[in-house]
């Protein structure tokens, strides 16, 4: 599960920096974890963001 969740989120990174995605220098996480703590809540957790 390590390994999967830890792809999602080189895509998910990889996906922003292709589309020139610059997060805020205020944010404390980034915008692809964002994504991937969502993807992984979906993918593993019947969707329970909890």
């Amino acid at each position: 599960m390590e390994l999967k969740i830890t792809t999602c989120y080189c895509l998910c990174d990889d996906f922003l920096i292709s589309k020139g995605w610059h997060d805020d220098p205020q944010c404390t996480m980034s915008t692809a974890e964002v994504m991937t703590a969502a993807l992984t809540a979906a993918a593993f957790f019947s969707g329970s963001y909890e």
